[in-house]
Parts: structure tokens; sequence; C-alpha cells
């Protein structure tokens, strides 16, 4: 019984050591995110420290600050100095949203399975992807995402083109009045 425990007590201190390294070196989100709890729920969970693995399984809901990913199945893996290579959720589809810059919109990301590799701060979103952020919109099958240089790549493929969504600037309004006119009272009639 005592050798259980044990087990249990070495797959919470991987997912506990693993996690904080991914979210605070993540350029998805504000500044600040780190700075918060990270809670993830699911139906199950595995965590692995030999083979450095995560895994959560069924409505998985993760959530620090303005970060918030929900998939059906999220995978963390981690090498050998602990760091963390890659997060995987698939989902029908995942869904990851965050805040990347206070007073902005949010930015939407939507895919059947989200890549982050946080070392190259690359996010991969495959088969009916979609980046949304205010009225702006990226479409395609396969979209690449570079945090560090804010750069979207929508990858050809055979059986879906790429869409993309601009919406109009805000018109301003402007009167037209001419010149204006200073009046002053004087005390002389």
């Amino acid at each position: 019984m005592m050798l259980k425990h044990t087990t249990q007590v070495i797959k919470w201190s991987f997912l506990l050591v693993s996690l904080p390294v991914f979210f605070s070196a993540s350029a998805l989100g504000l500044p600040d995110d780190a700075n918060h709890p990270i809670h993830i729920s699911s139906d199950t969970a595995e965590f692995d420290d030999k083979l450095g693995t995560a895994r959560h399984f069924g409505h998985v809901l993760m959530e620090q600050g303005s970060r918030h990913l929900a998939a059906e199945t999220l995978i963390i893996e981690r090498n050998a100095t602990n760091k963390i290579e890659k997060i995987t959720a698939i989902g029908h589809p995942a869904h990851f949203k965050t805040q990347l810059e206070h007073e902005k919109p949010m930015l939407d990301a939507v895919a059947e399975t989200l890549i982050f590799y946080p070392e190259k701060q690359t996010l991969y979103l495959q088969q009916n992807a979609r980046v949304m952020q205010d009225n702006h919109r990226v479409e395609g099958n396969h979209l690449i995402y570079f945090l560090a240089n804010k750069k979207l790549i929508a990858e050809f493929t055979q059986n879906k083109r790429t869409t993309v969504v601009i919406p109009p600037r805000p018109v301003t309004q402007t009167t037209d009045l001419g010149p204006q006119q200073e009046t002053t009272e004087t005390g002389n009639s």
C-alpha cells in the first residue's frame, strides 16, 4: 500500500515541475499569466516520469490566467533535462484562447490537433485550422504560428484552400464645419 502512494507522489511531482516550465517559457498569453496557478481537469490522467510524459484524457480543460485550452486529449512530453519539448492537444476541435496584450482582443486558435514546441515558440494547427483575433480570421488545413515574430503561415494542401478575412477599418466621423471662429464677449456695444 505504501508503494502505491509513493508512485502517486512521483507522478504528481512530475506534473508540478513540468507544467510551470512550459507556461513560464511560453509567449502564449500575457506576461503575468505565468504568475497564475495552472488548473487542469480531465476524466483521467497518466503520468510517466521515466518516459517524461503526462497524458490527460476526456474533457480536458486547462487554465492559467488568460490562457484557456479545451481538448479531448492533452499530451505533454519532456526531455532528459526536464524541459518541455512538445505539447499536443487533440479534440474535435481542440480550442486554445488567450490574450496576448492588455487592451487587445483575445486570440482564438482552433484545430483538430494543436502542437506547441515551447523552445521554438511555434504552434502548429492541423486539420480544419482557424486563428482569429477581433474580426480577423485565417483558416486552412494546416497553419503555423511563429510566436516570437508573430508570423502566421498557411500551408498549401490539395484538399482545402486558405481563407483570410480582414475586416474594414472603422470609419472615423469627421465634421466639416470649416475653420473654428473664436468669439469673445466685450463690454463695448
